[in-house]
């Protein structure tokens, strides 16, 4: 697949932490109800967005992009959100399992986190434009008024 300039435009691409990443630098939680473990590269929370990463294969994993006081993404990420975890399990890599653990090892952690960061510079694509997004899914629900069945609604 030939990359087009969006795709290349380097102000778009978030980017990963120039620190290496430590444990005891770091906020995980794993929400149980959800099923989803969150990791911020920093103490606390921070306010953020999600971006899919885009692995073909499977999607398993996501970052989180910083949120200035604007609102607007500072572009840096900051965190990586695995959506469902152990529901998903078998689709996933057998040892990310042990991340719903309450004190999941270091050495585990520290792999995830290089895992997640290999995956992003490999399939991370910035989102095609919002209207481009409805389109398609409009094509897919067969609901868009270009779609071959589609009823479009008013």
């Amino acid at each position: 697949m030939a990359l087009t300039a969006r795709d290349s435009d380097a102000s778009l691409r978030p980017r990963w932490p120039d620190v290496p990443f430590a444990l005891d630098r770091s906020y995980m939680h794993y929400g149980a109800f959800a099923d989803e473990p969150v990791l911020f590269f920093s103490l606390e929370p921070v306010a953020s967005y999600v971006s899919g990463i885009g692995v073909p294969e499977d999607d398993v994993a996501a970052i989180m992009v910083g949120l200035g006081p604007d609102d607007e993404g500072t572009g840096e990420v900051v965190g990586i959100h695995v959506y469902p975890l152990l529901a998903e399990a078998a689709r996933k890599p057998a040892h990310w399992r042990r991340l719903a653990e309450p004190d999941p090892p270091a050495e585990l952690v520290a792999a995830f986190v290089a895992e997640v960061s290999g995956l992003f510079e490999r399939y991370w694509r910035p989102a095609p434009p919002i209207d481009e997004q409805f389109a398609r899914t409009g094509r897919i629900m067969g609901t868009a008024p270009d779609a071959p069945t589609g009823n479009p609604t008013p």
